[in-house]
């Protein structure tokens, strides 16, 4: 995927747009990003754990789609995010300590 070498990239907007398939792991390496919203879509599979990378992310919205898998605490290490949604998926088990300060 060629999304991970936007690295200067600060926001991603791709709510709305009956995306499939899962989130590229790839995301990760766009260091920059603040911003990150796929709500309303149809993607799938788990949440990856490459995501805990974008120490800058300040808003995380992933709601309405058809994620699974748990909620990894990896997710915890990004510091600046203040905006969580996954309402709307498939998604098990508890939500991390880290991310339930938010």
């Amino acid at each position: 995927h060629e999304l991970g070498q936007l690295s200067l990239m600060e926001n991603l907007v791709l709510q709305d747009n009956e995306l499939m398939g899962p989130i590229p792991s790839e995301l990760g390496n766009c260091s920059s990003l603040t911003v990150f919203t796929a709500a309303n879509n149809k993607l799938n599979g788990s949440i990856p754990s490459e995501l805990s990378q974008l120490k800058n992310l300040q808003l995380l919205n992933l709601g309405n789609n058809s994620l699974t898998g748990e909620i990894t605490s990896q997710l915890g290490d990004m510091s600046e995010l203040i905006y969580l949604n996954f309402m709307g998926n498939q998604l098990e088990g508890t939500i991390p300590p880290s991310l339930a300060q938010l």
